[in-house]
């Protein structure tokens, strides 16, 4: 008997963050996983600094999200705007059933999360969402965020241990913190090591 497709309202939406500094692999292994994610569902990239590894993908924009909601086709997307606010605003309001990537979070997200962006990551199950938010650096993933991701892609980092306070908001944080050693300490300039910490 063939499996059924999961509908909107059972799947299990995820949030994602990756950690790496630049020259480590993370947009290479990132856009693994994008196309695979790319078969099924639109994928979105938020991609605030027009990205040049990201400019042979076709924009996407406010216009079509609106008219066609869930029904984008399945593919990998960038968007951009200079608003933050009314543009996560957008997303809570017409995006459904995808992926959204917040690319170079660093440079966006502050340490205390806006409410707008509370209210999107609290209701992304809702809405059909799967989030990813990638930084540069462990140290730099507001506390907010640890607590509601599901997984923690880790790559090197360029962190000391000693700032990486922020994450006594995860339920496990000893788990994060081998995991981060085991990767620092590989040879391999391009080592990762996905947790799930929720």
């Amino acid at each position: 008997m063939a499996k059924r497709a999961k509908t909107l309202e059972e799947r299990q939406n995820k949030m994602t963050v990756a950690v790496g500094k630049p020259g480590c692999g993370k947009t290479t292994e990132l856009l693994r996983i994008y196309d695979v994610l790319a078969k099924s569902r639109a994928v979105i990239l938020y991609d605030l600094s027009n990205e040049p590894k990201y400019r042979n993908f076709p924009v996407i924009t406010s216009k079509t999200i609106r008219a066609q909601g869930a029904a984008i086709q399945p593919g990998i997307y960038r968007f951009s705007s200079a608003d933050d606010k009314r543009s996560i605003e957008f997303f809570r309001e017409y995006l459904r059933n995808a992926v959204l990537v917040f690319e170079d979070a660093s440079s966006y997200v502050p340490a205390n999360l806006p409410d707008y962006l509370i209210t999107l990551i609290s209701i992304r199950r809702q809405l059909g969402l799967d989030l990813f938010f990638v930084f540069h650096a462990l140290r730099m993933v507001p506390p907010r965020i640890l607590t509601m991701c599901n997984y923690i892609l880790i790559k090197k980092t360029g962190d000391s241990i000693s700032k990486l306070k922020n994450l006594d908001s995860l339920p496990h944080p000893a788990l994060v913190i081998a995991a981060w050693k085991k990767v620092q300490a590989d040879p391999n300039p391009y080592a990762f090591v996905n947790v799930p910490v929720n």
